[in-house]
Protein backbone atom coordinates (compact mmCIF):
# COMPACT_ATOMS: atom_id res chain seq x y z
CA UNK A 1 0.00 0.00 0.00
CA UNK A 2 1.39 3.59 -1.04
CA UNK A 3 1.49 6.44 1.81
CA UNK A 4 0.73 9.75 0.72
CA UNK A 5 4.06 12.19 0.67
CA UNK A 6 3.49 14.82 3.67
CA UNK A 7 5.17 18.12 3.08
CA UNK A 8 7.52 18.90 6.15
CA UNK A 9 8.84 22.55 5.44
CA UNK A 10 11.63 22.02 7.79
CA UNK A 11 13.22 19.37 5.79
CA UNK A 12 14.63 20.51 2.14
CA UNK A 13 13.06 19.49 -1.05
CA UNK A 14 15.47 16.81 -3.34
CA UNK A 15 15.90 19.17 -5.64
CA UNK A 16 16.44 23.57 -4.96
CA UNK A 17 16.74 26.08 -7.15
CA UNK A 18 18.92 29.13 -6.30
CA UNK A 19 17.06 32.22 -6.30
CA UNK A 20 18.45 34.84 -8.77
CA UNK A 21 18.10 37.56 -6.21
CA UNK A 22 18.90 36.89 -2.59
CA UNK A 23 20.58 33.19 -3.26
CA UNK A 24 18.66 31.41 -1.10
CA UNK A 25 16.83 27.75 -2.30
CA UNK A 26 13.53 28.03 -4.13
CA UNK A 27 10.22 26.04 -3.28
CA UNK A 28 8.08 24.39 -5.51
CA UNK A 29 4.91 26.19 -5.51
CA UNK A 30 2.73 25.27 -8.44
CA UNK A 31 3.00 22.26 -10.93
CA UNK A 32 0.07 23.27 -14.38
CA UNK A 33 -0.05 21.61 -17.18
CA UNK A 34 0.42 23.37 -20.61
CA UNK A 35 -1.67 23.87 -23.80
CA UNK A 36 1.55 21.39 -25.20
CA UNK A 37 1.38 17.85 -25.19
CA UNK A 38 3.99 16.13 -22.89
CA UNK A 39 4.87 19.83 -21.10
CA UNK A 40 4.30 21.05 -17.79
CA UNK A 41 4.79 24.22 -16.12
CA UNK A 42 7.02 23.85 -12.71
CA UNK A 43 6.24 27.03 -10.23
CA UNK A 44 9.45 28.08 -7.73
CA UNK A 45 9.04 30.84 -5.32
CA UNK A 46 11.76 32.28 -3.11
CA UNK A 47 10.42 32.20 0.97
CA UNK A 48 12.58 35.50 1.55
CA UNK A 49 12.06 38.16 -0.90
CA UNK A 50 9.21 36.77 -2.75
CA UNK A 51 11.07 35.85 -6.20
CA UNK A 52 9.12 33.84 -8.57
CA UNK A 53 9.93 32.04 -11.38
CA UNK A 54 8.05 29.57 -13.76
CA UNK A 55 9.55 27.47 -15.99
CA UNK A 56 8.43 24.68 -18.58
CA UNK A 57 9.85 21.17 -18.63
CA UNK A 58 8.94 18.31 -20.90
CA UNK A 59 7.51 15.65 -18.87
CA UNK A 60 8.81 12.43 -21.16
CA UNK A 61 11.98 13.44 -20.13
CA UNK A 62 11.50 14.00 -16.50
CA UNK A 63 11.25 11.03 -15.35
CA UNK A 64 8.90 9.29 -17.24
CA UNK A 65 8.22 6.03 -19.06
CA UNK A 66 7.28 6.98 -21.97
Amino acid sequence: MTHPYNFDPTQPPIVQRPCPKCGLPMFLSRIEPTDKIDHGQRTFECSKCAYEETVTIDTRSAGGTG
